[in-house]
């Protein structure tokens, strides 16, 4: 079993982190009987991960410091341009 080594002890992200963050998120709602499954999209959080993990692997990111700050500018293919659009205001307030 991928979640276990020497001695049975269980790791607590197993795989790639993305499969870890869903399994996490599998582990909350299971914990929680009164979540009203018919609102959870996890096919949604995966095609997230997804543009998550695009913006990580595809962005050109150039970075200009300014006397008050810093300018980041990032671009990319259309794939990851797309990602930008989406994961930009869904991230914002962070």
């Amino acid at each position: 079993m991928h979640t276990q080594m020497h001695g049975g002890a269980g790791l607590k992200e197993p795989g790639q982190c993305t499969f870890g963050a869903l399994a996490e998120v599998v582990r909350v709602l299971e914990a929680e009987p009164e979540t009203d499954r018919t609102k959870v999209d996890l096919s949604g959080l995966c095609e997230h991960f997804v543009d998550m993990d695009r913006l990580l692997i595809g962005s050109i990111v150039t970075e200009t410091s300014l006397l008050d700050g810093l300018r980041v500018s990032v671009t990319g293919d259309a794939e990851t341009l797309a990602s930008l659009r989406r994961m930009v205001p869904a991230h914002a307030g962070q």
